[in-house]
Formats: structure tokens, sequence, C-alpha cells
């Protein structure tokens, strides 16, 4: 095969592995198979901008997070408008998630964030139709730890097990004492 045709190829597996249309050791053997074991420079680049591709949508959704954070605590806007930029957030979040196929550590970030602003927006969602009425809280926080859980073994995930038991630990405990079982 001449050397024009072994670059387009080789070009094309490149973008195959970049854009993630195959998977990478699918990607890494056909790359090994036409360059015949020699790696050429612009492989070894590719190599790096893989492993730091997910910095981007990392800090993306760091800020997002940090912004729902102010917005709760340091604006005092409606609280509907509050909850309506929420869902608008989670929904940015989902969109990033089903869009794009992430690494690993970028799926951490993205299912934190997530988990964490649905917490805020249901914890909104008491407080503005629900005041006062605990078992409510509750029950909608038990929820949330039941969703985690979910989460965590869908992905198996065990900082979300252990954190979902543990929130249901203390929400159950906090139940018994709204009974006055304990």
């Amino acid at each position: 095969m001449n050397d024009q045709r072994k670059k387009i190829i080789l070009n094309e597996i490149l973008y195959w592995k970049q854009n993630r249309m195959l998977p990478d050791t699918y990607c890494d053997y056909l790359l090994a198979l036409y360059s015949e074991g020699k790696e050429s420079l612009q492989m070894k680049n590719h190599g790096l901008t893989s492993k730091t591709s997910y910095l981007f949508p990392a800090l993306f959704i760091i800020f997002i997070f940090v912004s729902a954070l102010i917005v709760n605590y340091f604006t005092e806007i409606n609280p509907l408008m509050q909850m309506s930029l929420y869902i608008f957030l989670i929904s940015l979040i989902l969109g990033i998630i089903y869009y794009r196929k992430l690494s690993d550590l970028t799926l951490l970030f993205s299912l934190v964030g997530l988990a964490l602003i649905v917490l805020l927006l249901t914890v909104r969602v008491w407080e503005v139709f629900f005041p006062n009425k605990d078992l409510i809280l509750y029950l909608i926080l038990l929820m949330n730890s039941t969703g985690w859980f979910v989460i965590g073994q869908k992905i198996n995930a065990q900082y979300f097990k252990i954190s979902s038991v543990l929130g249901g630990i203390v929400i159950i405990y906090f139940i018994m004492l709204h009974f006055g079982i304990l």
C-alpha cells in the first residue's frame, strides 16, 4: 500500500478515535496495524489530547454547580425562578451526558453535579410548596438517596452507594425522631 493511502487511513482512524466512533482499543489496534507498529508524532499527540479531553466538560460541570450554589445562597430571586434555573441546569447536564460520550472522570463530575442540583431543587420545592411539613422533606430526601443508590448500582460507583446509604440512615433516624420512636 502506498504512503498516501496509509496516511489517509491513519488520519481517518485518528478521527474515529478522537470522536469516539469506535472504542479506543479498536482504534489503537487499527493504528498499530496500518502504521506497521510505528507510532507517528501525530498519534502520540492524539494520546495526550484524549487523556485531557475531560478537562473542559469537567470545568463546565463545576461552573454549573457553583452557579447553582450562588443562585441558591447569595441571591434573592423568586423561588419559582430559582426552580426554573435548576431545571435548566439539570437539563444542561443531562444534555452533556447524553450527547457526549464521557470519560469516567467527566461522567463522575456530571453525575455528582446532577445529583447535587437535583437535591437543591427538591429542597427548594419543599420550601415553596410544603413548608413546615418535615415528613414530606424526609420522604423527598429519602427519594434522593434512593436515586443515588440506583445510579451507583447502574454505573457501579461506590461513592454513590455509600452516600445514599449514609444519607438514608440519617434520614431514617430523623423520621424515627419525628414519630417519637427514639
